[in-house]
Order: structure tokens, then sequence, then C-alpha cells
């Protein structure tokens, strides 16, 4: 996460137990809206990353959203978090890439 919205999480008491396994475990089917997930899987089962690439799909979406994100409550993130708004699936997977290479490119990964 970005500090800054890592700093409001901390600020709000917000909990990555709270929402990040339901996030992985889930594959966001239970976050997103039906025409997301599909597309999202979709691509899943037809690269060859597969579901390595999750965990990216999941920091990009956050990465996205930040801003509005650090305009909300306690209880509003979690809300937010629980049931996301629609996405442009093809940018967030885009992003993904993105956030996945530059994680590579500094040794992280």
């Amino acid at each position: 996460l970005q500090t800054e919205l890592w700093e409001h999480f901390e600020n709000e008491e917000i909990n990555a137990l709270l929402w990040v396994p339901s996030w992985l475990r889930s594959l966001l089917a239970r976050q997103l809206p039906g025409e997301c997930v599909l597309r999202l899987w979709d691509t899943y089962f037809a690269s060859r990353d597969g579901l390595e690439l999750h965990p990216f799909v999941c920091l990009a979406m956050i990465d996205l959203v930040q801003e509005e994100l650090l305009e909300l409550d306690g209880g509003e993130i979690l809300a937010f978090l629980h049931a996301l708004p629609s996405f442009d699936m093809d940018q967030i997977i885009t992003h993904a890439h993105n956030v996945r290479e530059d994680a590579i490119g500094r040794g992280i990964l």
C-alpha cells in the first residue's frame, strides 16, 4: 500500500485481516460486480501468469482507488472494500502487470 493510505488505515483502525484474506480466497468474487469478476477470471484462465497475477490485481485496485479511500472513515472503508464498485478491468489488469514488473525491477520478487 501507499504510505499515506497505510497511515490512514492505521488511524482508522482498519486491520488488513478484516479484508485481505477474503480478497485473496474468493478471488474477488464476493467483492466485485459479476461482469468484473468474469473479465478478471477470464484473464486468469487465459493468461500464462494465471492466478499468480491475483495479488497484483488486488494491489492495482487499491492503488487506483487510493484517493477515494483516503476520504472515507473506518466503517466506510470496510464497506467499500467489501462491496467494490465496477472497474475498467482492462485498466486494472494492465496496472497489475505494471505493479508486478515494478516489483521485479526493484528486486522485491
